[in-house]
């Protein structure tokens, strides 16, 4: 109980300056977050809510969504290969044990994606190259 608790109070520290985008450059990033990854409201755990608010809005901008759920600590390289810039991730679990952790930095070092926004309890990796490759880090 206690390591949890001190990842938790770590985690919620290293993201107090960036708690609603507060620090973000980009006006794209800027909305998403405000919009989306910190809209309150909505039944269900806060994974579930940001799952559902993100596909609302991916389907009005025309993005492909995909959930992975990053509890096996498997990266999807085969995948990641077939990823379009209308193509975006969510990942579930990111800090579940050290091999999602693995997999989710894996993902945001690889040269495919572009934007990625950890959440806290969950990733989001866009993969549009046209936008500088940034991770943003937001307390959810």
């Amino acid at each position: 109980m206690m390591p949890m608790f001190f990842e938790r109070a770590f985690r919620w520290l290293r993201s107090v300056g960036h708690s609603r985008g507060f620090g973000i450059q980009s006006p794209f990033v800027y909305g998403l977050v405000t919009e989306v990854v910190c809209a309150r409201g909505g039944e269900g755990s806060r994974t579930e809510q940001l799952g559902d608010r993100l596909r609302r809005h991916c389907s009005e901008k025309g993005w492909r969504l995909s959930e992975w759920d990053m509890c096996d600590g498997q990266l999807r390289r085969d995948v990641l290969g077939e990823m379009s810039s209308r193509d975006v991730v969510l990942c579930l679990n990111i800090y579940k044990d050290e091999s999602s952790l693995s997999a989710w930095r894996s993902l945001v070092a690889d040269p495919r994606t572009g934007v990625t926004i950890d959440a806290g309890l969950a990733g989001i990796a866009f993969f549009d190259l046209k936008m500088y490759k940034r991770n943003y880090f937001v307390n959810l």
